[in-house]
């Protein structure tokens, strides 16, 4: 798939699903109105592009009635739209801190969407002290870190935790039955921890769990 028919997928999905957003592509000399009164305002572009990784970027700005905090939860509903698609086996959504734009008299918010081709490391699930092979057939995540912060203030008058969550779709042979909770995940140069199964496909002969991790680490 063509990244011009990447765009107009995410384009169509999300407008077709977030409520009170308009959606449009990068323009460089596209104006708005200013203050936005009604509808956020999001433009959907591409920020950089490799050979296996695409890195898009949603710009999104509030409607003057919107606080920060209104902004930030309008964020998260677009990045976990965004992993719903399923553009590519690695998918992860950044949202980036947020601003205050006086000459808009708008808050801001950029959402960094990349998606990588190719997942490329074997994959093991650590039970207890026993280690079996699996094979993930995707990898979502999603990172929240922002600081609420307005025109001429050094320090931001609200502050929202980070959060992280990854979640892991994996293949296991059907003689392998994980457990709800309490086993870790190892791929490449991470060790994902604290996992817990949230659902399970089984076919005959093979199982496809959904897991979510909270902690990811260097090994």
């Amino acid at each position: 798939m063509s990244i011009k028919e990447i765009l107009n997928d995410i384009l169509q999905n999300l407008s077709s699903t977030i409520d009170n957003v308009e959606f449009s592509l990068y323009f460089p000399n596209r104006k708005f109105s200013a203050p936005l009164k009604e509808k956020y305002n999001a433009t959907i572009g591409v920020k950089s592009k490799s050979i296996n990784t695409t890195v898009f970027y949603i710009e999104l700005l509030s409607p003057v009635d919107k606080e920060g905090v209104d902004v930030l939860s309008k964020a998260v509903e677009i990045s976990s739209m965004l992993l719903d698609m399923n553009i590519s086996a690695l998918q992860s959504c950044d949202v980036g801190n947020i601003e205050y734009i006086p000459s808009q008299r708008s808050f801001k918010i950029t959402i960094t969407f990349t998606a990588e081709s190719k997942l490329g490391d074997n994959a093991y699930i650590m039970i207890a002290d026993n280690e079996y092979s699996c094979i993930i057939i995707n990898e979502k995540s999603l990172y929240t870190a922002c600081d609420i912060k307005v025109y001429g203030q050094s320090k931001p008058i609200d502050t929202v935790l980070s959060t992280y969550e990854y979640v892991l779709t994996v293949k296991v042979n059907n003689s392998l039955e994980l457990p709800q909770k309490g086993f870790e995940i190892k791929r490449g140069k991470y060790k994902y921890l604290n996992c817990f199964t949230q659902s399970v496909e089984i076919s005959r002969s093979s199982s496809e769990y959904k897991i979510i991790s909270k902690e990811r680490v260097l090994i």
